[in-house]
């Protein structure tokens, strides 16, 4: 859990792990996603129900359900911005 008050650098933090991440070539396991649109944009990221795509069967049969399998396989660390909101 990251908390506190607005401007104590949450987001900075944020963009340091995804940075960090990025230059170590393991983007993809970061996930960003927040529950609201514009919060997601700040991390780098989506809502969490675009990004998850929720009401899809995860069926490895189906089409959309196994590119969120593959776009989730290696995801370590799942950063959701906004808890509180």
């Amino acid at each position: 859990y990251l908390g506190g008050e607005a401007g104590t650098g949450k987001s900075a933090v944020i963009a340091a792990l995804l940075t960090f991440a990025t230059l170590w070539g393991r983007r993809n396991t970061i996930e960003t996603m927040s529950f609201m649109g514009l919060a997601g944009l700040m991390i780098d990221g989506d809502t969490i129900h675009s990004y998850r795509s929720l009401k899809i069967d995860l069926n490895a049969s189906s089409e959309i359900g196994h590119a969120v399998k593959m776009k989730i396989q290696n995801v370590y660390l799942s950063i959701i911005d906004e808890v509180s909101m």
